[in-house]
């Protein structure tokens, strides 16, 4: 079970966006995306690392963890729909949590 779940929600004036737009969370933690639109939506990290499969309407991805060793407290990992480029959202790492790489979810 992810600790965050981030909504995809239709926007005022037509298309979908993230609510929240930019999730602060932990490093280490699980992150979804529940999709409550009436169209699919496929979300992919800007660097590639991730992506979940078509999440269709009344359904959730599978958790994405930030797991990212490197990142620092304050970072920002960067996110959009691959179905529409310009639904985009961030989630901003609110804490570092020093643990052994072997042990991350």
């Amino acid at each position: 079970m992810p600790d965050f779940s981030i909504s995809i929600i239709p926007k005022p004036g037509g298309g979908a966006m993230f609510d929240p737009n930019s999730l602060p969370a932990p490093q280490l933690t699980g992150v979804n995306w529940n999709n409550t639109t009436g169209i699919p939506h496929q979300i992919r990290l800007a660097d590639g690392s991730f992506e979940t499969e078509e999440i269709l309407s009344g359904e959730g991805s599978r958790p994405m963890y930030v797991v990212d060793q490197s990142a620092t407290e304050g970072s920002t990992i960067p996110y959009a729909c691959a179905l529409h480029t310009d639904e985009v959202g961030s989630i901003f790492v609110s804490a570092i949590i020093n643990m052994n790489p072997e042990d991350a979810p």
